[in-house]
């Protein structure tokens, strides 16, 4: 748990926990550590949620040798995310492997007046296994 100009942020990693302390205070991020990018489809597989007790919406970059490869849309408390398609120039720059170093960038937003925190989560050791 992160605590940050009173925004409380918990993250959890490939489980979901349920904290009632964080109910109506803080972030939470519920993720796993692994993505699988297809190039032949231009999709990776991964797994966020912004369970319902957030309370931020969140937008997800997946970021792999410090450049952005794919970001969602915003996902609104109690939504998951399974699949997010690759930015365009990304594919180019992908090769088939295994990358360790990848991280998420959360970004959070006021669910009320869409304002953008200025609270960025980061959440390094993604691994991503991109295949052809």
């Amino acid at each position: 748990n992160v605590v940050f100009n009173n925004l409380r942020i918990a993250i959890y990693v490939d489980k979901t926990k349920e904290d009632e302390s964080f109910a109506n205070q803080g972030v939470r991020i519920d993720y796993k550590g692994t993505a699988v990018i297809d190039l032949s489809d231009g999709m990776a597989e991964i797994y966020f949620a912004n369970p319902k007790k957030s309370t931020q919406n969140m937008v997800i970059s997946l970021v792999i040798d410090n450049t952005v490869v794919c970001q969602s849309q915003k996902i609104l408390t109690g939504n998951s995310i399974t699949k997010i398609g690759l930015l365009p120039e990304a594919k180019d720059r992908l090769s088939e492997g295994t990358y360790k170093n990848a991280k998420f960038v959360v970004g959070c937003y006021d669910p009320v007046t869409n304002e953008k925190s200025f609270v960025e989560p980061v959440i390094d050791n993604i691994t991503v296994t991109v295949v052809q």
